[in-house]
């Protein structure tokens, strides 16, 4: 089934590694039990099943026998829309998705939004602070051209009752009455259980229906040059897949609409920082061609008594990295001296900077891969550098220890 044909991708997710098909026909996939997703682009031909050929003497020279059906199983990938968080604390389609793929979401308490008393650059003052996030979250300050917060987000690393501590900070000093947003933030859970994902794809022709079962997730983001809306673009390893035959066939009237959210775009405004590990000085380049690789993969579980010899899939070690082309005369030297060095630093790349459509990625600790290289955007003389994260560990404490977060505003 190719994106052209396709007319509906319904998901479900569990930590039950699924190993039997469910009947589309019945409740099991309605859109009470399951997520219709919204989609940017969709591609099953990664699921596939060959034959293995038949290798027998035969007495004539042109006979062959049947091949023996192999394995059902392959990728399937697909993109939706990266988004911001919904306004109330449910986080949203996608907020909820990139949980199940990753492990841990954390979310505000309180309410999403709330607004300073004061502050300093690097510190705001509100009411009942501890009411409303955590350290290791994130907060967008502000408004664009307010001179202060700017509308940029600032990863939180201290709360208190009456204040949040920001890891670098804005512009100048946070006013009463200035917007504060706090972030559903996506996050590593080395605790967590793996979770598993069936889909349902339902195609233009009645016949064309789809389904995956006992799949893993490992996710990209794409679309994040200038003028692009950028997307979450999900790998799916499934154990078993199927053609739904007629008796089990949905006959949804597809009436609702499905869901997603705004993408966290406004006219390429964001922010890209990469300062010092603990230092709180707000360093912002001129940069694009921006790649984030969350590096997440998964192993097979080998299981002659599972699906297709599979019992399971396992998250193994992962290194996130983060690539951008600076203009060289950015900070060339400095980039040469921290890889010389082996400095610690700390990269964040905003992407929108309004409520509902604005997403930070955040690497809290990283070290400079190369040599910075010498490279071209547009016409203009740059250079390339990649980061790769590594764990900032604070014992009990997955969301702080994750070596990269995606918060969601």
């Amino acid at each position: 089934m190719s994106d052209a044909r396709l007319r509906e991708f319904r998901y479900r997710n569990s930590t039950t590694f699924q190993t039997v098909f469910a009947n589309a026909a019945t409740t099991y996939w309605n859109t009470d039990n399951a997520v219709k997703l919204e989609l940017t682009a969709y591609d099953a031909t990664g699921l596939v099943q060959e034959g293995l050929e038949d290798p027998t003497l035969q007495t004539r020279l042109h006979q062959k026998g049947a091949p023996t059906p192999g394995l059902s199983k392959g990728e399937l990938t697909f993109s939706t829309y990266l988004t911001g968080a919904e306004t109330d604390l449910t986080g949203g389609a996608v907020p909820n998705m990139l949980r199940a793929i990753v492990g841990g979401r954390t979310a505000p308490t309180n309410a999403r939004s709330t607004t300073a008393t004061g502050g300093t650059t690097t510190n705001i003052t509100l009411d009942a602070a501890n009411s409303y996030v955590v350290a290791g979250q994130a907060v967008l300050v502000g408004v664009r051209g307010d001179g202060r917060g700017m509308g940029e987000a600032r990863p939180i690393n201290a709360v208190g009752t009456g204040w949040v501590g920001l890891t670098f900070a804005i512009n100048a000093a946070a006013s009463s009455g200035d917007a504060l947003v706090f972030s559903d933030t996506i996050h590593l859970d080395e605790t967590g259980n793996q979770e598993y994902f069936e889909t349902l794809a339902i195609g233009a022709a009645a016949a064309d229906q789809r389904q995956t079962i006992g799949a893993g997730a490992t996710f990209e983001v794409g679309g994040m040059g200038m003028g692009e809306r950028p997307t979450v673009d999900v790998t799916l390893a499934a154990s078993d897949h199927r053609h739904v035959p007629v008796s089990d066939q949905s006959s949804f009237t597809h009436g609702t609409a499905p869901s997603g959210g705004t993408p966290a775009f406004s006219k390429a405004i964001g922010l890209f920082h990469m300062g010092d590990h603990g230092d709180t000085t707000r360093t912002a380049y001129k940069a694009g061609d921006f790649t984030f690789t969350p590096g997440l993969e998964l192993e097979e579980q080998p299981d002659l008594a599972g699906v297709n010899g599979v019992g399971g899939l396992e998250q193994i070690m992962t290194t996130p990295t983060l690539e951008a082309t600076l203009l060289y005369d950015q900070d060339m030297l400095g980039l040469k001296a921290d890889f010389d060095a082996q400095t610690a630093k700390a990269g964040l790349l905003q992407l929108g900077h309004e409520a509902t459509k604005a997403v930070a990625i955040e690497l809290p600790k990283c070290y400079v891969d190369n040599l910075p290289e010498d490279a071209v955007i547009g016409n203009l003389a740059g250079v390339k550098v990649m980061v790769h994260g590594t764990e900032d560990f604070v014992d009990g404490d997955e969301l702080a220890s994750s070596v990269f977060k995606i918060h969601m505003f």
